[in-house]
């Protein structure tokens, strides 16, 4: 069972389908108080959105990827899709690497 932490933001239902591509054994939950555990954070900088994903076994971190993209000009509906895109992609590399899967389409669901 993987736990996953979400931080700066509440995109359960997107995330939960990208982990599907992986496993099916998961569940959210609160804080780290899992033995495997994938944790992203969303954080904004200069009209930049970084998403930062960790994987971790027995408190330790194991891996960790940051995507970031600029959102200078977007109207807010695309500032969202954006975000979630940038959610999904620090998230993808961490799973990739952790179940040495690569899905054909990426990050698409759906």
């Amino acid at each position: 069972m993987i736990g996953v932490v979400l931080k700066g933001h509440d995109f359960k239902y997107e995330v939960s389908e990208l982990i599907k591509l992986f496993t099916s054994d998961f569940r959210f939950i609160d804080s780290k108080d899992c033995m495997m555990v994938v944790e992203n954070t969303v954080f904004f900088h200069n009209n930049n959105v970084f998403s930062k994903t960790v994987y971790c076994e027995n408190y330790q971190v194991i891996l960790e990827h940051v995507e970031h993209r600029n959102l200078e000009g977007l109207c807010e509906r695309d500032n969202k899709k954006v975000i979630k895109e940038t959610i999904k992609r620090s998230m993808f590399k961490i799973l990739e690497k952790k179940f040495n899967i690569t899905p054909p389409w990426g990050i698409l669901t759906g």
